[in-house]
């Protein structure tokens, strides 16, 4: 049941196309139509009409399908999914522009204002934000910006939301969805990320307020004998956890391991551990 419910309702056939004809997806406004347009584009399938149905709430001529015919549903879904992240690739990699990380913290906001002598108030974080988006011709140097929870759900004073208005400037919206390195238990000096607990739940959101692209970023120390294999094991794995989840939201996840310059170690054993890391 599960097999043939999800090629019916992926694959769009209809009960009005009539037993032994072809379904074109013509009048897929109709209720006895399945799915909307968003899912698929004028398929056309050939299928066997069964008379009766066991099959609680199908219509009574449900399509019998082949599992070849599963697999073949299963192809062109994830073959448009994987259309559509290159898309989205190809757009933050355009040559000649770069990233923009405005994903700081509302603390770390804050130190930008203290410079200019202004308080770590809500509205002095929204209009520091508001003038880098809205600053003429960023558009011919940044292909991306990556945001902080509370910046990708702020608007600017006229009431557009920031994402809308980078995306109408060409600029790819994405997010930070780390939640910042803790300490790990005997392992002293080294840090783990956090974040994957609920992270499939926040995609979604994050999805639906238009971002694209997504961040996550660990942290590595170079010191006596750290980092350890352990932690750099961690934060693969993390990593891969992480980005499978993006991409199931239909995001592209970018990965951030950020080695810590800080140290008297020497040039060579910085390129090696940047190279594991």
């Amino acid at each position: 049941v599960v097999v043939v419910g999800y090629v019916y309702e992926s694959l769009g056939v209809c009960n009005e196309a009539g037993e032994g004809t072809e379904c074109t997806q013509s009048h897929r406004t109709d209720v006895h139509c399945w799915p909307p347009a968003r899912l698929v584009d004028a398929v056309v399938i050939k299928a066997q009409f069964s008379k009766k149905s066991s099959i609680p709430n199908f219509p009574t001529h449900a399509a019998v399908f082949t599992i070849s015919l599963w697999y073949t549903c299963v192809h062109m879904i994830k073959e448009r999914e994987n259309k559509e992240l290159t898309t989205i690739v190809q757009s933050l990699m355009q040559e000649g522009k770069g990233i923009l990380a405005a994903d700081e913290s509302d603390a770390t906001a804050g130190k930008r204002l203290e410079i200019a002598g202004l308080p770590n108030q809500p509205g002095n974080r929204q209009d520091f934000r508001e003038i880098m988006f809205t600053a003429p011709g960023i558009e011919e140097y940044l292909s991306g910006v990556i945001l902080y929870d509370s910046t990708i759900r702020e608007n600017t004073d006229a009431g557009i939301p920031f994402v809308d208005v980078l995306a109408a400037r060409g600029i790819v919206p994405g997010i930070k969805v780390d939640m910042g390195a803790k300490e790990l238990q005997k392992f002293p000096g080294e840090v783990v990320t956090e974040g994957l607990d609920n992270l499939s739940l926040r995609l979604e959101e994050y999805y639906t307020l238009g971002a694209r692209f997504t961040k996550w970023r660990s942290v590595v120390t170079i010191g006596n004998g750290i980092p350890s294999d352990e932690i750099l094991r961690l934060n693969a794995i993390q990593f891969a956890l992480y980005a499978l989840r993006v991409q199931e939201a239909h995001m592209v996840p970018v990965v951030e391991p950020e080695v810590i310059f800080n140290g008297n170690h020497s040039l060579q054993t910085a390129e090696s551990v940047t190279t594991h890391a």
